[in-house]
């Protein structure tokens, strides 16, 4: 018997601690404060999609240094003629190899940038408005009035930081949600 008074005793000193301190919250901060680059990257998903989004700059670098290879061993067979006077013709098609080694690297770079910059919104904008959701969620339990993104990732928020400062951080509690959600959709779970 006492010792389901002692449980019963913790329960309600937890659910009061529980209680009071979103009471705390939401009388420190009417702005919740996310790191949204730090809740999307730092989720599994955004772990995952990182990964993906690394092995494609990965590719992307492997055809600009075959190409940057090329130019410097056109360079290099150029200049080492070994004090002999090369043809005039030999030059020529040199500088014109090296020529169009360097149009065709400024226009993979350019491509590589261009394509790099869509894979990473197509993989990243999808997380984006689930974890601003989560967010809204989080900072509507906690009786925030509105939210600031500290990383920049979002628009920036008309709103004032709020005077709460880690108190009002929701970085992490969205980052779990958005982890469980995560792990809910996979099938099989």
């Amino acid at each position: 018997m006492r010792f389901v008074k002692r449980i019963a005793m913790s329960t309600t000193i937890v659910v009061s601690l529980l209680s009071s301190s979103a009471i705390a919250f939401s009388q420190e901060c009417k702005v919740a404060v996310v790191n949204m680059q730090e809740a999307i990257v730092g989720s599994s998903e955004g772990r995952t999609q990182m990964a993906r989004f690394d092995a494609r700059v990965k590719e992307w670098m492997q055809k600009i240094d075959l190409i940057r290879k090329e130019i410097l061993d056109a360079d290099r067979k150029l200049k080492a003629q070994d004090g002999r006077k090369p043809s005039q013709a030999q030059t020529d098609e040199l500088n014109r190899a090296i020529s169009e080694k360097n149009s065709e690297l400024v226009q993979t770079t350019t491509a590589a940038q261009k394509d790099v910059d869509a894979y990473r919104d197509s993989l990243l904008n999808p997380m984006k408005s689930s974890a601003m959701e989560i967010a809204k969620q989080v900072a509507a339990e906690k009786g925030a009035d509105s939210i600031v993104d500290s990383s920049g990732l979002m628009p920036p928020s008309s709103s004032p930081i709020p005077v709460g400062g880690a108190k009002c951080d929701i970085t992490s509690e969205v980052k779990e949600r958005m982890n469980a959600k995560a792990a809910a959709a996979e099938p099989g779970k």
